[in-house]
């Protein structure tokens, strides 16, 4: 009876089959109801998953519940197709009714499946896709029923369905019309089985095994289909980082012009000022270079190193001079010298007329040879009276030439010296035009001077402090140029000098025994003990001080002073070193002092760099009385050693030394306002007495070397005042 059955239901399963096409075309309408066909899957599925042991009427039950969640499902679609609303209830009614019909036949089904579960194993095997899995066959059973029940259950389906034009069956297998993605999905619809077709409907699976059935697992709604991943636009390319342009790239080439420089060669402090400057220039982008004489000094040392750049004729009045220029380059600044053995192979300053002449043929050659510098020269940067006849030749003698355009400086290291000659000379050597021999430009008190020339005829004059500036603008200081100054104004700089604080660091210094820093100063008492033993000094005692003095022996220095309180100097519990050489009877005072102070005070006359560095390290205080001092660089070199300055307030040692005030305990040094041998002496004094006071010491030579004197901060003043100009 069974075998019947299952013939009856595959016939009339291929019989709707084709109605079920007709149907797909013929009304597209009813795509809708197709969720209504869908809602039969979960009927199907839970009939699938009922216990082993169900009977056949179990099935009926199976089936009444899906003919309610058809009907719901039904009343859905209706209402989202509302003009369609009475074919698809119709359809909904034949299908519910044909499923109730089914229920009975699916009842015996199942008993007859039971019968012949090893033919039917055969079969669904040759129709099935998936392989046999090892099942326990209760769930076979629950398999063979849900297959039979669905099958009687096709028929009827589909006849419904011909009835309202509905292209689908509801069948257990998967519809033709697919849901519409957007339209909502019940949280209890599994996946969808695969579609149906007109063959005969697949066999229950074989039952290997009998084995406990497991417990009905509960229905998981599916996960949504995971939405295509926007395409992720393609990140900008990075664009390229802007390399700031230096602060002073718009400042042209400089060109510096003096005529001393150290290391190369060094008299006084102008060569400590153009040697350190090009350094610290090019450390904030600055291209400056140097132009000098080629001293006897320099060429005997650096003669097979030069390399020879050019050479021609200059015209100094009715001579025709070899000009040779040489180019040597010392870590990292280079230099151009001018060459020419009659005047620059003997003294550096050969003083009187001849150095006047001297000067005059170093002026017209630097101004002949800047346009055959492999140098893209912007400014000339001029020092004291020995090249300040450039700015007027620039801007008298070379119109139409690149000379012309030159932007010029003027520093002014020492107002006293001026180069003072007759008119005659300065016309004989230079052509200077006789038009220019007014007080108005270069005329002073019946002579052509030098110094004044480039005061007027330079874009900017400077000083080396900000205190020498406008000292020199009055008539104390101002050797009688006060008035062209004053005129001046806002072309007026002062600006203070430094010194090179890689030359002059008592923590790598190797010129002394014993190198120190703030933190270490206790080991300063090495380097005193070695200068004392040295100089053949007699040894101190813990209250003794060693007082020095290093620079010039003339008038300017306060020699003076020293000669007038000497002995009450040496009165006090001291040592004292005099470093230099000058005038000579400043040279001979000393000399008699050393004789009578044997073993207590040493006078080095003459220059030594090495003993500078280690008497600078090795004093206690250092005595700097000058009558005026436009910048001057010892008594920062003192502090730089720690060594306590003793200074009169003028010029760059009023700017430097702040005196110290017992109440607040600040300072970095000692001063004395007046130029007063008394004064003097009572300030030492004082000085020796707040120096035995250990304490005190110690604070006042750490806060005398933390003190800023570098060249950085100079050289940046002057890069602003090129900017300025360019």
């Amino acid at each position: 009876m069974a075998t019947r059955r299952t013939q009856t239901t595959k016939k009339e399963t291929t019989a709707a089959a084709e109605p079920a096409k007709v149907a797909e075309v013929k009304a597209p309408a009813l795509a809708e109801v197709a969720e209504a066909a869908e809602a039969a899957k979960p009927a199907e599925k839970q009939a699938a998953k009922a216990t082993a042991k169900a009977k056949a009427e179990t099935a009926k039950p199976a089936a009444k519940k899906a003919s309610t969640r058809t009907s719901t499902k039904t009343t859905a679609a209706k209402a989202a197709a509302s003009e369609k609303t009475t074919d698809a209830a119709s359809a909904e009614k034949s299908a519910t009714a044909t499923a109730k019909k089914a229920a009975p036949a699916a009842e015996k089904s199942a008993a007859a499946a039971k019968k012949t579960t090893s033919k039917r194993a055969s079969a669904g095997k040759a129709a099935s896709s998936k392989a046999a899995a090892k099942k326990t066959s209760a769930a076979t059973t629950k398999a063979g029923d849900t297959q039979v029940a669905k099958a009687e259950a096709a028929p009827a389906k589909k006849a419904a369905g011909t009835k309202a034009k509905a292209a689908k069956s509801v069948e257990s297998e998967k519809p033709v019309v697919v849901p519409e993605p957007e339209k909502e999905v019940p949280t209890t619809i599994v996946e969808p089985a695969p579609e149906a077709k007109a063959e005969p409907a697949p066999e229950p699976e074989p039952a290997p095994e009998a084995a406990p059935a497991p417990a009905p697992e509960p229905e998981v709604a599916p996960e949504p289909a995971p939405e295509p991943e926007a395409k992720a636009e393609p990140e900008p390319a990075p664009e390229p980082e802007l390399i700031p342009e230096p602060e002073f790239a718009q400042v042209g080439g400089v060109l510096i012009a003096a005529a001393e420089c150290a290391p190369l060669v060094k008299i006084g402090g102008l060569a400590d000022v153009v040697g350190a400057l090009p350094k610290y220039l090019k450390e904030i982008g600055v291209d400056a270079r140097v132009i000098m004489p080629f001293h006897r000094q320099i060429k005997e040392r650096y003669f097979n190193e030069v390399q020879h750049l050019c050479d021609f004729q200059a015209n100094l009045g009715w001579r025709s001079q070899y000009v040779g220029v040489e180019k040597l380059e010392i870590d990292g600044t280079v230099y151009y010298f001018i060459d020419n053995e009659f005047y620059f192979g003997g003294p550096v300053y050969c003083g009187g007329e001849f150095e006047g002449e001297q000067y005059a043929f170093f002026t017209r050659a630097v101004m002949d040879c800047i346009p055959q510098l492999d140098f893209d020269v912007r400014i000339l940067h001029c020092n004291d009276w020995h090249t300040a006849m450039m700015p007027l030749l620039a801007k008298t003698q070379y119109q139409g030439g690149m000379q012309a355009g030159l932007r010029t400086v003027l520093t002014i290291h020492n107002l006293h010296f001026q180069g003072q000659f007759s008119h005659e000379f300065d016309r004989d050597l230079l052509r200077v035009d006789d038009s220019l021999a007014t007080p108005q430009f270069i005329e002073h008190y019946g002579c052509d001077n030098m110094l004044k020339a480039g005061i007027v005829f330079a874009d900017k004059v400077t000083t080396v402090s900000p205190t020498y500036s406008q000292e020199i603008c009055g008539p104390e200081l101002g050797e009688s140029l006060e008035g062209v100054l004053r005129s001046r104004g806002g072309d007026l700089w002062g600006i203070l000098n430094g010194i090179d604080v890689d030359v002059w660091n008592p923590q790598t210094d190797m010129a002394l025994p014993g190198r120190y820093s703030a933190e270490t100063i206790e080991l300063k008492a090495q380097n005193r003990d070695a200068l004392l033993s040295e100089l053949g000094l007699e040894p101190v005692g813990e209250n003794t001080a060693v007082i020095a003095m290093v620079g010039r022996l003339t008038p300017q220095k306060g020699i003076d002073l020293v000669r007038m309180v000497l002995d009450e100097i040496m009165a006090e519990d001291v040592r004292m070193i005099v470093l230099g050489s000058g005038d000579e009877e400043y040279e001979q005072f000393l000399r008699d002092a050393e004789w009578r102070y044997k073993g207590r005070l040493c006078s080095y006359i003459g220059y030594n760099g090495d003993l500078s560095h280690r008497i600078y390290a090795g004093s206690d205080l250092f005595l700097m009385p000058s009558l005026f001092e436009p910048c001057g660089i010892s008594q920062m070199i003192a502090m730089r050693y720690g060594t306590l300055p003793i200074v009169r307030e003028t010029g760059g040692l009023k700017d430097t030394v702040m005196p110290y005030n017992e109440f607040t305990g600040e300072g970095n040094g000692f001063s004395f306002a007046n130029y007063d041998a008394g004064e003097m002496l009572g300030v030492i004094r004082w000085a020796l007495g707040v120096w035995r006071n250990e304490d005190v010491r110690n604070r006042l030579i750490k806060q005398a070397m933390a003190s800023d004197f570098g060249f950085a901060r100079c050289a940046y003043t002057y890069a602003l005042l090129y900017r300025e100009l360019s």
